[in-house]
C-alpha cells in the first residue's frame, strides 16, 4: 500500500510584519546575527502503525536561541496535541 502523504516538507522560516512582508529578525528584537532565512524540514516515518514526526530547523544562531526555538516548537506541538481527534 502507497503512503497517501509525504515524507518530507521543506519550508523557509522568517519574520514578517503585519503586511506580510519579510523584514529583518532585529525588527522584531532578535540579535543581529539572526540570519535572514532559516530552513524548516520535517519528517514523516511510519512506525508500528503510528507517524513519528522529526523537526530540523537550520540555521538557528547557536547558544540560546537553539533553546528558545526547541521550546516554542514543544509548546506548539503540545497544543496540537490536545485537539481533540
Amino acid at each position: 500500500m502507497q503512503n497517501r502523504f509525504p515524507h518530507r516538507i521543506i519550508f523557509p522560516d522568517h519574520f514578517a510584519n503585519e503586511k506580510g512582508t519579510v523584514v529583518p529578525a532585529l525588527h522584531y528584537g532578535m540579535p543581529e546575527d539572526w540570519p535572514q532565512e532559516l530552513l524548516v524540514i520535517v519528517t514523516f516515518e511510519e512506525n508500528r502503525n503510528k507517524t513519528t514526526l522529526t523537526l530540523r530547523h537550520m540555521g538557528l544562531p547557536a547558544g540560546q536561541m537553539i533553546e528558545l526555538a526547541e521550546t516554542g516548537w514543544k509548546e506548539s506541538f503540545d497544543n496540537l496535541a490536545k485537539i481533540p481527534e
